[in-house]
C-alpha cells in the first residue's frame, strides 16, 4: 500500500523488514494482477530500495506493516508509469527484499559494510535517475555518515541537467554530513565538446 507516497509492505509475517539489512538490496513491484484487457503487463520490475535501512524502521516503528522507498519514472510507461500515478493508499505488490546490497561480484566478504570495517575511503558513482535512487541509500546511511567525518566519502551524480535531477533538496544535507557530492550534467558536457569542436572559418587565401 502507498503510505503518503512510500510504499507500506504488509508481509504475511512480522520479520519482513528484518531482510532489508543494507543499501543497496532491492525488491519487486507491480501494481496489482489484473487481466490483459487492462493492459498491465503480468511481472515485477525490480527497483532498488532507496532509503537506508535505519530509515525505513524508524518509519515503520509503530505501524502494522513495513515502509521502504523506491524511485519510479513515468515517462518510461508501463508499470512505471501506472506506479507513479497512483494515489497515497492504493494497493501494490511488493516482493521480499533480495540481494547482497553493494558488493563484489567476483568476492562475497568485499562490499559496503566490510569497506567501512577496514576504514577505507568510499566513492560512490550514481548514473541516472535508477543510478541516485540506489546511491542515496547508502548517503543516507547513519553508518556511512559517521564513517565520513574520518574518511573521504564521495559520490559523483551523473545527470542530463539541474532540470533533470533527483533529491536536491538532499544534497546539502550529504555535504553537512561530510559527504563530498558533485553532480555531473551530461548536457553542459555535450555543448562543451561541439563548442571545442568547431573550427574556425578559414580566411581568403592571399
Amino acid at each position: 500500500m502507498l503510505y503518503g507516497r512510500k510504499i507500506q509492505a504488509v508481509p504475511d509475517t512480522a520479520r519482513w523488514i528484518e531482510s532489508f539489512t543494507v543499501p543497496g538490496q532491492f525488491v519487486g513491484v507491480r501494481p496489482p494482477k489484473q487481466d490483459e484487457a487492462n493492459g498491465l503487463a503480468d511481472h515485477q520490475h525490480l527497483y532498488t530500495i532507496a532509503c537506508s535501512p535505519y530509515e525505513s524502521r524508524r518509519d515503520s516503528a509503530y505501524i502494522g506493516g513495513s515502509i521502504i522507498e523506491v524511485v519510479v519514472d513515468k515517462r518510461n510507461g508501463g508499470d512505471q508509469s501506472s506506479l507513479a500515478d497512483m494515489a497515497p493508499g492504493a494497493t501494490v505488490e511488493v516482493s521480499q527484499v533480495v540481494g547482497r546490497g553493494f558488493a563484489s561480484l567476483f568476492n562475497s566478504y568485499s562490499g559496503l559494510p566490510s569497506s567501512l570495517e577496514e576504514q577505507r575511503n568510499i566513492l560512490a558513482i550514481a548514473v541516472g535517475l535508477r543510478g541516485i535512487a540506489a546511491v542515496r541509500a547508502v548517503l543516507n546511511w547513519a553508518p556511512v555518515q559517521a564513517h565520513a567525518t574520518s574518511r573521504r566519502v564521495s559520490c559523483y551524480y551523473v545527470t542530463k541537467s539541474p532540470s533533470s535531477a533527483a533529491f536536491l533538496a538532499e544534497w546539502d544535507q550529504w555535504r553537512e554530513a561530510g559527504i563530498n557530492f558533485h553532480p555531473l550534467y551530461t548536457e553542459s558536457m555535450l555543448k562543451g565538446s561541439a563548442q571545442d569542436g568547431e573550427a574556425e572559418p578559414a580566411g581568403n587565401p592571399s
